[in-house]
């Protein structure tokens, strides 16, 4: 029996991470700073392979991997029209988000930016489930 990946774990691992975090920035280390920046980058791949699977289960056919198929899955979101270019906007901009936080060093990141990253996730995905 194949036992797949539920994508939708990487946005509970983030809020997980989120929970353990200081509340005062004074008492954040150099890894909770690490952590807030991997709160964001888990939690936009849960919303990313969410909107991978919405496609493909409308047939939607595009690269499986590489930076490319993030770039894809905006477009072919915007493509269908309707209220889906709004969920593409959406995804676009929570993806130039996580490049920030994987790329950008010289941006520092708080646990309130990781707190409602994953809150904007969250209801992100709730509202593609209902389409």
């Amino acid at each position: 029996m194949t036992v797949y990946f539920d994508w939708y774990n990487y946005l509970t691992l983030a809020e997980e991470l989120a929970e353990g975090l200081p509340e005062k920035p004074s008492g954040m280390s150099q890894v909770d700073y690490a952590a807030v920046r991997t709160i964001i980058s888990r939690a936009y791949y849960a919303a990313y392979w969410r909107c991978k699977i919405y496609l493909q289960n409308k047939s939607v056919r595009f690269p499986l991997s590489g930076e490319e198929s993030h770039l894809v899955v905006v477009d072919k979101l915007k493509e269908l029209g309707g209220v889906h270019v709004g969920v593409s906007s959406q995804l676009n901009t929570m993806r130039k988000q996580r490049r920030i936080a994987d790329y950008d060093s010289k941006i520092q990141l708080k646990k309130d930016d990781a707190v409602a990253f994953v809150g904007k996730v969250k209801t992100f995905i709730d509202w593609l489930n209902s389409l």
